[in-house]
């Protein structure tokens, strides 16, 4: 079975009052998200993917990203990590977003997340996702 791990980790933490991606919270420091990889590799899972924003990359590489990389999955293969970019730069032209907007879309957003497999490039190696626009009902 090939199984990607998808962790959607670009919020800005305001409801939490900080960044809960990288708070740690096991007894050594672990981060949450290292508890989801962990289990999702013993359960066959082959691929890592972090959805985050540019500008967390070298954090989340350094936290976990760079580990995971090192790990074997439950076929012997090397776990494959990947990296998506959450931006805004494929919305909709008839959607302007608000000048005042700092946050990714996200938690009660009208918008959807389509397949990191399917996003467009950045670069050579960091897709990123494209965020698609749908009215609310």
């Amino acid at each position: 079975m090939k199984a990607a791990l998808v962790i959607m980790a670009a919020g800005m933490g305001s409801r939490y009052g900080g960044s809960k991606q990288v708070d740690g919270i096991g007894p050594d420091g672990e981060i949450l998200m290292e508890y989801s990889i962990y289990d999702a590799i013993r359960a066959g899972f082959t691929k890592v993917v972090f959805i985050i924003k540019p500008e967390m990359r070298e954090l989340v590489e350094t936290l976990c990203g760079r580990r995971v990389a090192g790990m074997t999955a439950a076929d012997g293969s090397p776990v494959e990590v990947c990296y998506a970019y959450q931006d805004f730069s494929s919305v909709p032209a008839f959607y302007s977003i608000p000048t005042e907007r700092t946050k990714p879309f996200g938690t009660g957003t009208p918008c959807s997340v389509r397949g990191a497999a399917s996003a467009s490039r950045l670069s050579s190696s960091t897709p990123t996702i494209t965020m698609v626009w749908t009215p609310s009902a």
